[in-house]
């Protein structure tokens, strides 16, 4: 067998990509829990949720979708997995897949606490002020029950 070594352009993109995946939940998951209005910041105006097999498509349709939900609170992400896209499946924009597994805890729901998994399909775009932000393009959230 083979081994297929990574390029050092390729090692830090994967790098870039994790430490960016890693930083994102974290700023996902604290506002989901405690400030959902804020979420549609981390969307693409066309974005498009699917949670739990209902499809909302637009930031601010997202958003408004999110906020009706039951309120949950510590969310606990226990697995991140993410894989940067090639630039030629992207119109070369910095893209990748970031999987997150963990435990979403709602007050108003029995069991309280039910596993999850959630697939985002993130992209760079230019923000306003003309820096480098990563934005969701796709969102597919399950519960697992």
């Amino acid at each position: 067998m083979t081994a297929l070594l990574l390029s050092e352009k390729e090692n830090f993109k994967f790098s870039e990509a994790s430490e960016a995946a890693t930083q994102f939940s974290k700023i996902f998951y604290e506002r989901y829990d405690g400030r959902r209005q804020d979420l549609e910041k981390l969307y693409m105006l066309d974005a498009t949720l699917i949670w739990n097999g209902n499809s909302v498509s637009g930031a601010a349709n997202i958003c408004k979708y999110l906020a009706e939900l039951p309120p949950s609170g510590n969310t606990k992400v226990e697995c991140i997995d993410c894989q940067p896209l090639p630039d030629d499946l992207t119109e070369g924009r910095t893209s990748m897949v970031v999987n997150v597994m963990g435990v979403i805890r709602y007050a108003t729901r029995k069991p309280q606490s039910v596993p999850f998994t959630e697939t985002f399909i993130m992209t760079t775009q230019s923000s306003n002020a003309g820096s480098i932000v990563w934005k969701i393009a796709k969102d597919c959230f399950r519960l697992i029950e």
